[in-house]
């Protein structure tokens, strides 16, 4: 990933100096000349074309500057800082601040007075923007003040922090909230271009050592094959502005930044570590996970990765593994053999023990009043705290299911994850080969599901039977894949039975029943449900050996409802229906016609390729 070289926050910054030379900044002991200027007129020419020609305009359109309007503002907001912090500044940082005002890739002024453009949701970083972060702090972090606990829980003060041990609070103390103090922006405001939307939310604890940080994301963007110089994440030292950061979070939970920026992300990912597992015991953290699991679409991913410390590796992890390790939510693409269950095997199990207890009351905050509004938010909800705890509790271990259920595994912690799962409010479950005990799981799915992928999953007649048992309280439920998973007959004649008496059949969107074994039995069944699953876009029976009798009775149900504006998608492919079986399909769809306005059929020579509207197929 590419450093950045001059222009280079923090103490690297450096000024233009006469036509094109540049040098460092020396330190200054006092405030003399330190201002951040009001307008783009403060601004040299040379200064101001160079930004507006980067930026593709004119050095006229251009503002550097739009929080910190005068040198007395910044450095009344300055002086309210803790002392140690401005000492350590005027000796490190301040000096650069002149150059940070100006920074050529600051946000401009007109994006930055349009609130829906400058919310803290808006303020995404790369990862290539991390990396420049890291290179300007890295080689001054050890005169930073250092404050840790002790032992007795008394706080200590020193200087000089080994970068290994730097983590977000020290960069938040001896850079962020100096920067803020006297810019007024955020991290982001300062090396971004524009404000953008957030592609993956973040999730982690402040004491997360730096450097570990950046693997983590360094890993996930290639196991999910992200671009590191544009996909932008959400991180909330990078978003806030350090200095007043509960002026951006707002007094309203729902509506902070936090909330905002994982809804219109496509993933989170949890960020825990493998030492102490500080992320399950912050408060904040905890909201955060439930609200990725609430609020996001049902295609929202939630990955779970940690950065272990090698004298865990021979005991727990094969010799040639990485040191990060993940549970990811579903497979990554180009998974081949069980890589998923692999993976998964692979991360720190005690992690995953620690996360089944999971408490939001005892959780911590830095600050008693975020504490206290984060259990009044959780309190509103409807299940309360419970289900916030069951909630995070259930995501640790769906994650880690496969490993769970595995011969010779704790039976005490797969019976704490079945409790949780039944009392959350997860909203997606995933699974992806063979699954052990896949009953018990089926049975204890909780209402709240709007997305049920078991592909491949195995579960045959009797899963089939335990999940129709519990569809009738999943009232929201739009998707269901059972795809290549052995149900017969008795399977699909219990699922069709929910359908048909419970309120998921007609919320369900997406059915895909391709590869198992109905039969004319339990096509006729499903047959009779139909009438009653009015939101159905794309229904999958392909490869299910349903014969004549069971073509004529999709063909009777095709004609007597009386819906289907919606259905798009009909996949009737590989089933041997027959001459009179293929003929009584194409009449009926050919009659409806005009209720399948949007339809296209696959397979078996109902329709043709070519053609657009419900018209029979001659046969082959």
């Amino acid at each position: 990933f590419p450093r950045a070289g001059a222009d280079m926050l923090g103490c690297l910054c450096l000024q233009a100096k006469g036509a094109g030379r540049r040098e460092r900044l020396k330190p200054s002991t006092d405030f003399d000349g330190i201002a951040a200027p009001s307008s783009a007129a403060s601004m040299s020419a040379t200064d101001g074309a160079r930004a507006a020609a980067e930026r593709g305009g004119s050095a006229a359109s251009w503002s550097p500057v739009h929080r910190a309007q005068s040198a007395e503002e910044c450095q009344e907001r300055y002086s309210r800082l803790d002392p140690d912090l401005q000492q350590l500044s005027r000796e490190e940082l301040v000096a650069s601040f002149k150059s940070v005002t100006c920074f050529r890739r600051r946000v401009p002024a007109d994006e930055a007075a349009d609130p829906a453009k400058s919310n803290a949701a808006m303020r995404g970083v790369t990862l290539a923007e991390l990396y420049e972060l890291e290179t300007a702090i890295k080689p001054h972090c050890g005169q930073w003040v250092k404050r840790r606990c002790d032992a007795w829980g008394n706080l200590t003060r020193t200087v000089g922090i080994d970068w290994e041990e730097v983590n977000i609070y020290d960069i938040s103390t001896n850079f962020f909230v100096p920067l803020a103090a006297w810019t007024g922006c955020s991290f982001m405001e300062v090396i971004a271009y524009k404000y953008r939307r957030v592609d993956v939310f973040v999730s982690h604890a402040w004491s997360h050592p730096f450097w570990r940080t950046l693997e983590v994301l360094a890993r996930l963007c290639k196991d999910r094959k992200l671009n590191p110089k544009t996909t932008v994440f959400w991180l909330c030292f990078a978003a806030l502005r350090q200095h007043n950061p509960g002026a951006d979070i707002g007094k309203d939970m729902g509506a902070a930044p936090f909330v905002t920026a994982i809804q219109q992300a496509q993933q989170s990912l949890i960020i825990v570590s493998s030492m102490d597992w500080d992320l399950l015991r912050r408060a904040w953290c905890g909201l955060e996970a439930q609200t990725a699991m609430v609020t996001a679409s049902a295609g929202h991913l939630t990955d779970i990765y940690t950065h272990v410390d090698e004298e865990y590796k021979p005991d727990l992890y094969r010799p040639d593994s990485t040191q990060v390790r993940c549970l990811t939510d579903g497979a990554f693409h180009g998974d081949r053999g069980g890589a998923k269950a692999r993976r998964d095997a692979a991360f720190p199990g005690h992690i995953v023990e620690a996360a089944l207890d999971f408490a939001l009351a005892a959780a911590q905050a830095s600050d008693p009043e975020d504490k206290a509004r984060i259990l009044a938010h959780a309190a509103a909800q409807a299940g309360g705290v419970a289900q916030v705890d069951a909630t995070v509790r259930a995501r640790y271990f769906l994650a880690a299911y496969q490993t769970l259920a595995s011969p010779g595994a704790s039976k005490a912690l797969l019976e704490k994850g079945f409790t949780a799962l039944q009392l959350s409010s997860v909203r997606r479950v995933v699974f992806q080969g063979e699954l052990p005990s896949p009953e018990r799981l089926l049975r204890s799915l909780p209402g709240s599901v709007v997305m049920l992928n078991l592909g491949n999953a195995r579960v045959g007649d009797a899963g089939a039977e335990a999940l129709a048992g519990a569809l009738p309280r999943m009232h929201w439920l739009q998707m269901l894949n059972l795809s290549f998973n052995a149900i017969g007959a008795p399977g699909g004649t219990a699922l069709a039975g929910a359908f048909k008496s419970c309120t998921c059949g007609e919320m369900l969107e997406r059915l895909d029943l391709y590869g198992n074994e109905l039969g004319d039995a339990g096509a006729s069944a499903l047959a009779e449900a139909l009438p009653r699953m009015h939101g159905l876009r794309e229904l999958n029976l392909g490869v299910n050996a349903i014969g004549e009798s069971g073509a004529t009775a999709l063909a009777v149900a095709f004609k007597a409802v009386t819906w289907g504006d919606e259905l798009e998608v009909l996949d009737l492919n590989d089933n041997g229906f027959g001459e009179s079986g293929r003929a009584a399909l194409a009449d009926a769809l050919e009659e409806s016609a005009g209720k399948f306005s949007k339809l296209r059929v696959v397979g078996d020579g109902v329709m043709r390729p070519e053609e657009t509207s419900c018209a029979p197929q001659a046969t082959t």
